[in-house]
């Protein structure tokens, strides 16, 4: 129970983890919304002045087509005439049409050359708009991408969530079951002692059947007694009534209160269902206030799952408290088949007792058939829950099946968007020839090579400091494979001085001199698989603390296996094997054996003895336990304080997966993300590197166990 709150304590963590790097994610959305509709602004405007120029173009044309007649009826047609002498008012005329023909001649030139500039203005701004455009386009995909990797982390959180949900559920069920277990031992229990007293009864009845006389005073003080049994008999079944009405009326309760909150719920999904298509008809602004309001719908839909799991939990628990209300019954008339033997046996000299007993049994078969309808119901309510359980998901089937038609209504709406700018642009690149003011048209254009300049130099610094964390990383991680490779040599060289220590242990323990008490193998990485092994050895250990009579003092009692990586399997598989050795030993007349095997809440595994074994064996141990059958056990395992390899295993492999993860996805990120993650990870380097060898090492292995090994080579080669 406590890995298993442990890893869901690190699943909550990761959670809120991703919830702050969804948040994170939503914010720069945000920014990244809010400059889109600054560039669409922008594109208005533009849209706007290309409008006015072309207005201004259209005057232009206008009036130069309007001075071009003007010239063509300046040129008059050429007439011969004769050479005579002019007036001097004549000639002023000609001077004053030769000016004005000059003027008009200037000013088309004029018009023409600033004819010319606008063309090229335009040109220019058209290569501006196609690169604003292809900037908004590549910032889409910039946002489809991230949309992509957000719901891949929802997905990810929702296959958490249904983990936990999962593991609890086996929680609760393992303790159920165990309840009941228990329950069901100490009926078993009164079961047996009740057979026992039966039989005793019978002993006794035999027996005063040759001296009636004597024990006809005892016998009507016993029908007083069974009377008075009786009544107290019904008066519990009349508490048990009573608690099953309670139990009814609660679950009664808590089915209203149920259908009232899951009316409630269809209220407000129609509600919101209603607001969202209302509001798909607005405009291109408020498709991400959609997103947003479909997440908050999927989270109230992800509370309603929880809501109906905890429902389904409900009935579970109901189910058991019906199961134990049958359990109840069966011990009931488990009683009443006693009383009717009772009564049997006494039918010639208490017949008036008989009839009231009868009449208390019919009574008690009435309220077993109320009790049977009453659980009938409650399994009618039951089926009745999950028929509108399975509505529910029908409808929320439906939901979802709607906002998918609604994601293709405004992906349509997109692609019309798109369709409309392309337009747009196939006809400002046919159109030619536009006036712009120069003042506006260099001030835009400056701002626009500004801009891009601004963002050429942020993307080159961004992969200036990406090639530096990337070569920090290779750094780091050719260091950390030095490391590794230290430490796994130092591992094996710790594993054959373990092996010598071991050796040297076990022939002391077979010489003739002092023998061992207590063997520590705690902080040595055992797992479950070498249980069997070991199981070897303590079976013969048993055996001969079992058979030896004299040197019973000088062998081993206890074996430490604290901090390993033993699980409950491999807690199971000691216990089994050692219990075994109890039922072969029962077989044999002539050997005093063991009586049985206990294993503590902690993980510790105690083995006790019978007869003079236990007696001879009595040595105190560091633990102190205290059985009803001897007075210390004569063989001690303690595996409490273990933790679990596969949990361990798969914890690396999640970090593996991540971290490659994390590799592949690093090209595709945004300056930002990318120092945070860059960060998260140069700091999770730091602190692997800022461990030593000999750190690492006594982590692994034990405190203890290292600095015994450290000083043992310096003994060597002192």
């Amino acid at each position: 129970m406590q890995k298993i709150n442990a890893h869901m304590e690190q699943l909550r963590e990761q959670a809120k983890k991703d919830e702050e790097d969804f948040a994170m994610v939503c914010a720069a959305l945000d920014v990244r919304e809010q400059t889109l509709v600054k560039k669409n602004g922008e594109l208005a405007t533009a849209m706007e002045m290309e409008k006015q120029l072309r207005k201004e173009l259209d005057r232009h044309q206008e009036t130069i087509q309007r001075l071009e007649k003007n010239v063509e009826g300046l040129h008059l047609e050429k007439i011969d005439a004769c050479l005579s002498p002019r007036s001097f008012h004549e000639n002023q005329l000609v001077r004053l049409r030769d000016d004005a023909i000059e003027a008009k001649t200037r000013e088309v030139w004029l018009l023409s050359g600033q004819n010319d500039q606008l063309r090229v203005q335009l040109d220019e701004l058209e290569s501006a708009l196609e690169q604003l455009q292809r900037s908004v386009i590549s910032k889409e995909n910039d946002l489809v991408r991230r949309q992509r990797k957000i719901d891949k982390l929802e997905a990810e959180i929702d296959a958490l969530q249904v983990s936990r949900s999962q593991a609890e559920g086996r929680e609760k069920a393992m303790e159920i079951a165990t309840t009941q277990n228990e329950k069901l031992l100490q009926a078993l229990e009164v079961q047996e002692r009740n057979a026992e007293e039966l039989k005793a009864k019978l002993d006794d009845n035999e027996r005063e059947c040759e001296q009636l006389r004597i024990w006809r005073r005892e016998h009507i003080a016993r029908c007083a007694e069974g009377e008075v049994k009786v009544l107290h008999r019904t008066k519990q079944a009349e508490e048990k009534t009573s608690a099953a009405n309670a139990i009814q009326e609660k679950i009664r309760r808590e089915r209203k209160l149920l259908q009232e909150e899951l009316s409630i719920s269809h209220l407000n999904y129609q509600m919101e269902i209603d607001k969202v298509q209302t509001e798909l008809v607005m405009r291109r602004n408020k498709q991400y206030d959609l997103t947003l309001k479909l997440q908050e719908v999927e989270v109230r839909l992800h509370d309603a799952a929880d809501r109906r799991e905890n429902a389904e939990e409900q009935l579970l628990a109901a189910q058991c408290r019906m199961q134990e209300l049958e359990r109840v019954l069966q011990d009931s008339l488990a009683w009443k088949k006693q009383l009717e033997v009772e009564l049997s046996s006494q039918k010639a000299n208490s017949a008036v007792s008989q009839d009231k007993i009868n009449k208390l049994l019919a009574e008690a078969k009435h309220e077993i058939a109320v009790l049977q309808k009453q659980l009938e119901e409650l399994k009618e309510g039951a089926t009745k829950r999950l028929a509108l359980e399975k509505l529910q998901e029908l409808r929320h089937r439906e939901t979802k099946q709607i906002l998918s038609a609604q994601e293709a209504l405004i992906l349509e709406q997109k692609e019309r968007i798109h369709r409309l700018v392309k337009d747009l642009n196939r006809e400002s690149q046919a159109r030619a020839a536009l006036v712009l003011e120069k003042n506006l048209l260099k001030y835009q254009l400056e701002t626009l090579r500004q801009q891009s300049e601004n963002n050429i130099r942020e993307c080159l610094e961004q992969r200036r400091q990406i090639q530096d964390k990337r070569q920090r990383l290779a750094a780091k991680l050719t260091e950390l494979t030095t490391e590794f490779h230290a430490v796994q040599n130092a591992k094996s060289k710790l594993m054959y001085k373990f092996a010598d220590t071991f050796a040297r242990a076990t022939s002391a323990y077979y010489s003739n001199g002092v023998r061992l008490n207590r063997v520590d193998l705690s902080y040595n990485r055992f797992t479950s698989e070498g249980m069997g092994r070991l199981l070897v050895f303590v079976k013969k250990l048993v055996v001969e603390l079992t058979c030896a009579e004299g040197n019973s003092a000088n062998r081993i009692r206890e074996i430490d296996l604290r901090q390993n990586r033993i699980s409950l399997d491999g807690i199971r598989v000691v216990a089994k094997g050692i219990e075994t050795l109890i039922s072969n030993k029962n077989d044999n007349t002539d050997v005093t054996g063991l009586k049985r095997v206990t294993v503590t809440d902690d993980g510790r595994i105690e083995v006790f003895a019978t007869g003079k074994a236990a007696e001879n064996r009595s040595v105190r141990t560091s633990y102190g336990v205290q059985d009803s059958v001897s007075s210390t056990p004569i063989l001690v395992m303690d595996i409490s304080e273990n933790v679990d390899a596969d949990w361990l295993i798969a914890e690396s492999r999640r970090f593996q997966t991540e971290h490659r993860r994390c590799g592949k996805e690093f090209d595709d990120r945004t300056g930002g993300n990318n120092d945070r993650n860059n960060a998260g990870a140069a700091q999770v380097l730091n602190d692997v590197l800022s461990s030593s060898r000999d750190k690492s090492l006594e982590e692994i292995y034990g405190l203890d166990l290292v600095r015994a090994f450290m000083s043992q080579d310096k003994s060597d080669k002192a």
